[in-house]
């Protein structure tokens, strides 16, 4: 994709977050707004805000601030006081906004394709690679995987390190996810993207995913489990690969971030 910025154009902007554990997607961000042509500082005209900034608070840009909030299963338009402070406010799904300010922009979670891909590894029928910490955010992750694992099919769960997440996906001929869910509430998690990204998805249904994919098109359900042929699996596999490159890269992402600081500088 190509830079957003003329050549006279410059822009001094603030990468703000709390979340280690998503560490390499915040790196993979900053890269990308300097290769559209920012200049990353301490103190910016600009501050992107992302999710979570709980125990640091926002920081104002100097033109400009926003905040990207990642969680909105669970904050559900909550953070008053956040939203206040920022000039733009992005959620990560249409489904949420009705909770939000008016003027809240939708900007979804994305993928570097460059980093995850397919690699080339021996496989399981099944693999889940992720979360299973007894929280009540993944309560029905863990019944779901419980019983999957009852059904006789070959399904391996891990976690691993960040260095061998990719991988692990890769080692699934179906790679599994199950929504991470609060009060109700879901939301499209990182994984569905990457997942995606790699091979053929299998997911629980809900709504929100219409927002961003195509049911048996770029992945499955749940309910076809152990019922999915070779054939499917690579046409599921090919078409979600083009639809992340056409749709959901993290150059889509901050290209629309640019757009719109744009319009409001």
């Amino acid at each position: 994709m190509g830079n957003l910025f003329n050549s006279k154009i410059k822009m001094k902007l603030t990468y703000h977050t709390d979340f280690p554990e998503r560490l390499r997607f915040h790196q993979e961000m900053i890269d990308e707004f300097i290769k559209q042509g920012c200049e990353i500082v301490s103190d910016g005209d600009v501050v992107l805000n992302v999710d979570s900034i709980h125990t640091k608070g926002i920081k104002k840009g100097k033109k400009l601030t926003i905040y990207w909030e990642w969680d909105n299963y669970m904050s559900l338009g909550k953070n008053k006081e956040l939203y206040d402070q920022a000039n733009i406010v992005y959620v990560g799904a249409k489904f949420y906004l009705p909770f939000y300010p008016p003027g809240t922009k939708v900007l979804y979670t994305s993928v570097n394709p460059e980093r995850i891909k397919e690699i080339d590894v021996p496989k399981f029928d099944y693999i889940y690679v992720g979360s299973i910490e007894p929280l009540p955010v993944y309560e029905d992750r863990i019944k779901t995987l419980d019983g999957l694992l009852r059904s006789g099919r070959e399904v391996f769960i891990t976690y691993g390190s960040q260095d061998d997440y990719v991988k692990n996906l890769s080692r699934g001929k179906i790679i599994l996810n199950i929504l991470p869910k609060a009060f109700g509430y879901t939301c499209v998690n990182l994984k569905v993207y990457e997942a995606m990204a790699v091979g053929c998805l299998m997911t629980d249904y809900n709504p929100i995913l219409d927002e961003i994919a195509e049911k048996d098109i770029h992945y499955l359900t749940l309910d076809k489990f152990g019922q999915v042929s070779d054939e499917e699996i690579k046409s599921i596999k090919q078409a979600s690969r083009e639809h992340i490159l056409k749709n959901h890269t993290i150059a889509h992402r901050v290209q629309q971030v640019i757009k719109d600081i744009q319009e409001r500088l």
